[in-house]
């Protein structure tokens, strides 16, 4: 007979008598096995180089008020009237001279795919299946908050944040950790809490004085 411990193991699963369901009823529905995430974060990137794609990045990115710090009522009409009528182009064409065509998309894109795939497979080699690797972008996709989300449903009770920038800074590291600390809340009110998921900890990792949240 195979206990609900055996069978939790083998299934990547936990069932009731077992892990996160320890003390459920027999009749609780299986849940993923608790993990830990880890999400590499950068600044962003454009869906494509369109007009379009273009805008609705550069309107996310300067609509930030870690970027751009104006009340809402003096900026908004000029960036949305007279910026972004003009803007994309100009940055659209910029993006196609170094846009990664075989993929289609943008260098930072691959890269930190890249960089995310190579830090997956050291965590694994040493923690197995027990880390969660992931990343996500400040601006663009795949955000923030659909990250966290995937994390949480993945049976992430605990998650790392870890912005890769070099030094800290209110546009980099400061807006990144501020995005990402309303997440959770919201991830889990999006998820619900039927199948005992717990409360999310995030803990972001900075190299700014006053950034380190638990």
């Amino acid at each position: 007979m195979t206990t609900a411990t055996q069978d939790s193991a083998n299934s990547g699963m936990d069932h009731p008598g077992s892990g996160r369901l320890a003390h459920a009823p027999d009749d609780h529905p299986p849940v993923p096995r608790a993990r830990v995430g880890v999400v590499l974060v950068n600044l962003g990137t454009p869906d494509a180089t369109d007009y379009w794609s273009m805008r609705r990045y550069l309107s996310e990115f300067l609509s930030d008020k870690r970027v751009v710090d104006y009340p809402s009522w003096k900026w908004q009409p000029p960036l949305q009237l007279i910026i972004l009528s003009r803007r994309p182009f100009k940055s659209g064409e910029a993006y196609r001279g170094i846009w990664n065509t075989e993929k289609d998309e943008s260098p930072l894109l691959t890269i930190t795919r890249d960089q995310t795939r190579k830090v997956a497979e050291g965590l694994e080699a040493r923690h197995g299946e027990r880390v969660m690797v992931d990343f996500a972008m400040r601006y663009g996709n795949p955000s923030t908050d659909s990250v966290l989300k995937r994390l949480q449903a993945a049976g992430c009770e605990r998650i790392l944040f870890f912005p890769l920038y070099p030094q800290y800074a209110s546009p980099t590291t400061a807006t990144a950790n501020d995005h990402a600390f309303r997440s959770p809340d919201e991830a889990q009110a999006a998820a619900g809490d039927s199948h005992g998921a717990g409360l999310l900890r995030a803990s972001a990792v900075c190299r700014g004085p006053g950034q380190l949240g638990t």
